[in-house]
């Protein structure tokens, strides 16, 4: 870690510091305040206080959830300091990166960097992540490798989400709200018991809008229609049967179905309209395509990103149902638990690509995804000096996709069927050398298996539309197989010189298996990557300080990685085509600081930051060979700030009730949607700010509540596609200023 970075850490410290004693001394005085809520978490398999677990991890209560306006999963990126949220599809999926570590890549068959979880099941599909955020318990974010205490091992990180569970008391609650866009969204749940032993638990959940884009085009139905129509239905039940105080079983039942609009993206043009060259959208205002076609409004930011010219407007209809049994018993000196997973993904999404109103990339895609899981675990439950986990972990998925792509009505059609399987063993020690100092040792084999069958053809049609040469295939069918292992471990020291402070320094490796590309179709893009391994350096501490009112949570890190996966455009035969490659080597390091303080009962404040580099030291192009060695990965912001500020006032005059009003912003820096790193690739640095007011009744059933997100309507390129070959960048805008209202009842 360089001189430059290990000031700035300790220039932030600093600030933070002196501000937190100004916010303290100036306005808490020993009764002044309550203590801050202490937040449960289950990071290590383990329930445990958030400041005593020696790893790096924002959690966030139902609550938290509730004051930033947090329903679904793709915007969850912009409340947690290093992390930063993709959309290829536009709306229908969430690729996560965390610490500068993820992968962009939009095709079926790969795995993600960043493991998602429900109740510990592992979502094996990244199409599965986007999920409707509802009667959750809490979210846990965890950074850095997760594998010697996880079944499915992570190499980036780890969203959990944990939901609410069936309760000992009836109880429920309903909430609806509407908003501009014509947004609907309404949830309700129902839990109790329903026998001696027996309780369950019923939630759902349905969200919808109208649509925030706007197009101006006839063809495909769309002039002056509504676009981008969001339509969400999710559902889960449980039933919890305790028939002693030793045994429990869970069974979780859940389903989602997301028929929303195909997302329409934006347009900008990459041909310089007098020399036919190169030309920069983001820089200029006259840049056209092909067809000579320009957005009539505006370039870019300079543009409406919520008015276009389409000439194609479609549904998608993704469709999960899942199942899950959990077993745990409970014995005199340890527990045992038992998973036991099946989901099943089905995905149908046509879509217009280009975003303009000529027939240039229009695609159709289908695929079906079923998978199973199972992990035995046990784990010491004793207060005992040494305390011990051990597991075991298997699981298989299988997809099958039909893809239909139209390049200027050059036709692909693509096959292909893939396999997955996943074992292993892991176990994690530790052992109390004092009453100050832990020490901590994980190790984990795993053994990955990835095998698949390919077929493509195309179609050329006549002239003057092609050059007639009507059918001939691309790839004839083409088989792969390959087996990736890896014996990981983590090595960690934990120092707590007293009760509140912690102090952390962990070692440990990240791995993550090798795998296949498809692409479009086109033989080019096939190919067999190589696993991907890291070595992380971590170091931290958690503090809570003015008598519990205040606590600071700070980590830095440094990853070492070699063959890291990437995922790269270039330019082939039939224009741009999409690889996954490895980098030789890549260093990563950066740092998180958090802050939480309640300097006075009414008043709670939340400050982040986020510092990171993420650089290639060796690196040639996949395919072309093209030497990015220095450059940046993508989505990594050098800088991110977050805060959120939350008072509550007693209101006499309504009741008895309270009313509290709460802001969140975030600032997040520049960074690129391409390795290259070029200008068009770059995502501008931004602001987003949020909000909202609520009245509670004095028994704290009834709520009423006025919200909205990003306030300032500020515009930026969530992801962008680069088919300059082809004259244009597709772009993916962020959704404009949303406002409503709400209301929610709960007993």
């Amino acid at each position: 870690m360089n001189s430059t970075l290990v000031r700035e850490m300790g220039w932030y410290l600093s600030v933070l510091l002196r501000m937190t004693l100004v916010l303290f001394l100036g306005l808490a005085t020993p009764a002044s305040a309550d203590l801050l809520e202490e937040i449960i978490v289950t990071a290590e398999k383990r329930e445990e206080n958030l400041q005593d677990v020696s790893v790096s991890v924002t959690a966030f209560s139902s609550e938290t959830l509730k004051d930033i306006g947090l329903t679904n999963t793709n915007d969850i990126g912009q409340y947690i300091p290093g992390v930063e949220v993709a959309a290829p599809s536009g709306n229908q999926q969430f690729k996560a990166f965390i610490r500068g570590s993820g992968a962009v890549d939009f095709s079926a068959n790969t795995q993600t960097t960043i493991g998602v979880y429900v109740d510990e099941v592992y979502m094996h599909n990244s199409f599965m992540h986007t999920m409707q955020t509802f009667d959750l318990e809490r979210i846990e974010v965890l950074r850095g490798p997760q594998g010697t205490l996880y079944g499915r091992n992570a190499t980036g990180g780890a969203f959990n989400y944990i939901t609410a569970k069936p309760t000992d008391t009836a109880s429920g609650y309903v909430e609806a709200g509407f908003g501009n866009f014509g947004s609907i969204l309404f949830e309700t749940a129902l839990s109790g018991p329903i026998s001696e032993n027996l309780s369950g638990r019923i939630a759902m959940t349905h969200n919808e809008d109208d649509g925030w884009m706007k197009g101006r085009t006839s063809a495909g139905g769309v002039i002056d229609g509504d676009l981008n129509a969001t339509k969400f239905y999710s559902w889960r039940s449980m039933l919890e049967w305790s028939p002693s105080d030793d045994f429990k079983a869970l069974l979780t039942l859940n389903g989602s179905q997301d028929k929303s609009d195909a997302f329409s993206y934006g347009h900008a043009g990459a041909v310089d309209p007098i020399t036919f060259g190169g030309c920069d959208a983001t820089l200029r205002d006259d840049c056209i395509d092909f067809f000579y076609y320009q957005d009539p409004d505006g370039q870019e930011e300079r543009g409406d990103p919520t008015i276009g010219d389409f000439d194609m407007h479609e549904q998608v209809d993704y469709e999960t149902v899942g199942a899950s049994i959990r077993l745990d018993w409970q014995f005199d000196n340890f527990s045992i638990v038992s998973i036991s997973a099946y989901n099943d993904f089905q995905r149908y999404h046509p879509g217009e690509e280009d975003g303009s109103p000529y027939e240039q990339s229009h695609n159709w895609y289908f695929h079906e995804t079923d998978g199973w899981s199972q992990e035995v675990r046990a784990a010491s439950n004793t207060d005992s000096d040494f305390e011990w986990l051990v597991g075991v972990y298997l699981g298989e998925d299988d997809l099958n996709a039909i893809n239909k792509y139209s390049y200027f009505q050059f036709i692909t059609d693509q096959v292909f069927d893939q396999a997955q399987e996943s074992k292993a063993v892991y176990a994690n020690l530790g052992y109390r050398v004092s009453d100050r100092v832990k020490l901590t040792f994980g190790v984990r084999y795993t053994e990955d298996k990835v095998s698949l069958s390919h077929k493509s053809d195309a179609y050329d049609p006549p002239y003057p539309i092609g050059y007639g040469y009507g059918n001939f295939p691309l790839d004839t069918g083409t088989s792969g197989a390959n087996t990736y292992d890896d014996l990981g471990w983590k090595l960690g020291l934990d120092y707590t010189p007293e009760e509140d402070l912690l102090f952390y320094v962990s070692v440990g490796t990240g791995y993550k298996s090798g795998g296949i590309n498809v692409g479009f179709g086109d033989p080019a893009e096939f190919n067999i990557y190589d696993e991907e391994t890291m070595l992380a350096y971590e170091a931290g501490a958690k503090t809570r300080f003015f008598d519990g009112k205040a606590q600071l949570n700070f980590s830095a890190y440094y990853y070492d990685y070699e063959d890291l996966q990437i995922f790269d455009q270039f330019i082939g035969p039939y224009g741009s085509l999409f690889a996954i490659g490895n980098a030789p080597s890549a260093d990563y390091h950066g740092f998180e600081l958090e802050f939480v303080g309640k300097p006075l009962s009414e008043l709670e404040i939340m400050l982040a930051v986020s510092r990171l580099s993420a650089e290639f030291n060796e690196l040639d192009r996949p395919i072309t060979g093209e030497d990015l060695t220095g450059n940046s990965n993508v989505y990594s912001p050098p800088w991110k700030f977050l805060g959120l500020i939350k008072y509550v006032t007693p209101t006499p005059s309504l009741g008895s009730g309270s009313l509290s009003a709460s802001v969140n912003w975030s600032w997040t820096d520049e960074l690129f949607h391409s390795i290259d790193n070029t200008n068009a690739a770059r995502k501008k640095q931004h602001w987003l700010l949020g909000g909202r007011i609520a009245w509670l009744s004095a028994d704290e059933k009834t709520e009423l509540a006025l919200w909205g997100s990003n306030l300032t309507d500020e515009y930026f390129r969530v992801q962008s596609f680069d088919f300059s070959v082809a004259g244009w960048w597709t772009l993916v805008p962020n959704r404009p200023r949303s406002f409503g209202v709400e209301a929610s009842y709960r007993w």
